[in-house]
């Protein structure tokens, strides 16, 4: 499996999928998001509000006999210690092109 070459991909996210080839994963999505929650609480002291940049990311990859699913905070990266697929092997969805 060779990674996508995609425009607009990160290349953090390039990295992790030739990683993941890299090992024998004959299938492998990577997601990354980026973002901003707020929040707003009332109490006796009376009203407060903040906010927070988060990151975050979620792998699904697979080989013939397993798959996994991992998530964490922060940028992915392709050096991560990958876990042994278990359960069912992965079944992604044909890659189409950006529109």
């Amino acid at each position: 499996m060779k990674a996508p070459a995609a425009a607009g991909v990160a290349p953090a996210l390039s990295e992790v999928l030739a990683a993941l080839a890299r090992k024998g994963f004959e299938g492998a999505e990577v997601y990354a998001k980026r973002g901003r929650s707020r929040r707003l609480a009332v109490g006796p002291e009376g009203e407060s509000s903040g906010f927070a940049q988060e990151r975050a990311w979620a792998v699904r990859a697979g080989k013939g006999r397993g798959s996994f699913f991992l998530a964490g905070t922060g940028e992915p990266r392709a050096d991560l210690a990958w876990p042994e697929p278990g359960g069912p092997p992965l079944a992604l969805p044909a890659a189409e092109p950006p529109a």
